[in-house]
């Protein structure tokens, strides 16, 4: 047991650091499509017409520009809080003796961030299409309702997070209790 618990502390810092990496990665994204939106939304107008192929070319005027990135921060800060949350859940075990209850309590909250970023994620593409059409002539305006894979496996992953994260807690109260027998 000893072995194989040291092996989860080993795997769960690497886990930790690699998602420490992630987040600073979507971090600079974040902060340089914000820069590009505020900065004349030429590649943020891009992204976008490639995402949501509208009737007519979008260029994103300064009201929408901001709309829209607001959107994003919302889904942004989201992934970023659970992702922060599942790495704090990596962190603990690494530093454990033995399994935390602390543990349990940041991977459930992690998956419910999860299913709240995917459900931010279905929601957003309605959104971002009545964003975008706000100047547009009649005729021309529309709306965007899609469910992704990318939006399944969020709410599925979250839905597995947050069963891991209760058997988790029934583990560590059975080896505490385990603990206080020894």
């Amino acid at each position: 047991m000893t072995d194989s618990f040291e092996q989860a502390k080993t795997l769960s810092r690497r886990l930790g650091r690699a998602l420490a990496f992630v987040l600073a990665i979507l971090t600079l994204v974040f902060l340089w499509l914000a820069a590009d939106a505020f900065s004349g939304a030429v590649q943020f107008s891009a992204l976008m017409n490639r995402a949501y192929d509208p009737p007519t070319p979008f260029a994103a005027s300064s009201l929408q520009a901001a709309l829209l990135l607001i959107v994003a921060a919302i889904q942004f800060s989201l992934v970023a809080g659970a992702l922060q949350s599942l790495r704090r859940t990596f962190m603990i075990i690494a530093a454990a003796v033995s399994l935390p209850p602390l543990a349990a309590t940041h991977a459930r909250r992690s998956g419910l961030a999860f299913l709240a970023a995917g459900i931010a994620m279905i929601l957003a593409h309605p959104l971002n299409a009545l964003i975008m059409s706000i100047n547009a002539p009649p005729g021309s305006r529309f709306i965007a309702l899609s469910v992704s894979t990318g939006e399944m496996l969020a709410l599925v992953a979250s839905g597995a997070l947050i069963v891991f994260a209760h058997v988790m807690a029934v583990a560590a109260a059975i080896d505490a209790e385990n603990r206080e027998f020894v």
